[in-house]
């Protein structure tokens, strides 16, 4: 094999590899079988910072809730992730709504 034919199957091997991974790490995650949690809103100027807010609300919702703890609060793992944004008096207020999951 050349040189550049063994880097590109050692990429692809790796490529595969990390699929791999992927899959067993998303298969694993457990999600909250009450429902979905919606956090109070975020609001900020810029719509991604009242995201951001709105994410942060979010968390401390699920965190306080009776059966829901830390580990259920982070929105990268969480199912049906949405937000409700809308703007007024020149902010923008959004809520986070999703499923609580943990891996």
């Amino acid at each position: 094999m050349t040189s550049t034919t063994t880097k590109l199957a050692a990429a692809a091997a790796l490529a595969a590899a990390a699929l791999a991974l992927n899959t067993v790490s998303a298969s694993a995650k457990t999600c909250w079988p009450y429902g979905t949690i919606a956090g109070n809103e975020g609001t900020a100027y810029k719509i991604a910072n009242a995201k951001q807010n709105a994410r942060i609300k979010w968390r401390i919702r699920v965190r306080g809730s009776a059966t829901a703890g830390m580990g259920w609060t982070d929105w990268g793992l969480a199912a049906n992730r949405s937000y409700s944004c809308r703007k007024k008096n020149g902010r923008h207020r959004c809520r986070a709504v999703a499923t609580p999951c943990k891996a």
